[in-house]
């Protein structure tokens, strides 16, 4: 049976310390009880120094109340919470943008007494988005008139200036081959000669 145990633990020991995830273990009034390299690394502590701070110091303001209610709703009654997005905040005082699953922790009776957070980096997903949503705000907004099309020529999306210049509008384009373009030349305001002969 010692044995066994031993065993078991070992192995729980060897998935915590190896896992690519943060992983992050406190009491129910937050006080950090253990965490793997993983976290460490992300939040920028040693394990020394994060065991001195209490769990709800690490989390951004605008993070605190979906983390309570994820906490007080759904670990205590459930047991686990789905995952979800929040903000860190490491040692350096720095936002840490992450995706976080929790669940409970049990002690011999059956009773939840702490908490398993797993917490991963999502900086550059948020940095992807941000991404797309500037060039979206640029496709959208710049003067100039632009489409985009598929390796068919098929017209996939226009901006608003496209349809200003052309006269034509989306839901007339959208899915048509560039070549419309050319067969109602009169309808367009202005058409700029490579436009056309991009075709």
């Amino acid at each position: 049976m010692e044995d066994a145990l031993r065993r078991s633990e070992n192995k729980y020991r060897e998935l915590f310390w190896s896992n690519l995830d943060g992983i992050v273990i406190s009491s129910l009034d937050g006080q950090v009880i253990d965490a793997n390299p993983a976290f460490l690394n992300l939040m920028c502590y040693s394990l020394d120094q994060l065991k001195l701070q209490n769990f709800w110091s690490l989390v951004g303001q605008e993070s605190e109340a979906l983390e309570r209610f994820n906490l007080d709703n759904k670990v205590l009654r459930f047991g686990y919470c789905d995952e979800f997005e929040a903000t860190y905040i490491n040692r350096f005082g720095n936002p840490v943008p992450v995706s976080v699953k929790t669940v409970a922790m049990r002690d011999s009776f059956g009773r939840i007494n702490a908490v398993w957070r797993m917490v991963r980096d999502i900086s550059e997903k948020r940095a992807a988005e941000e991404r797309v949503q500037l060039a979206a705000k640029v496709f959208e907004n710049t003067v100039e008139g632009i489409m985009i099309t598929d390796a068919e020529k098929r017209i996939r999306s226009v901006n608003r200036a496209f349809t200003e210049i052309t006269g034509y509008n989306q839901q007339e384009v959208l899915g048509q081959k560039t070549s419309v373009l050319s067969s109602g030349l009169r309808r367009c305001r202005f058409l700029r000669s490579d436009v056309v002969a991009a075709q």
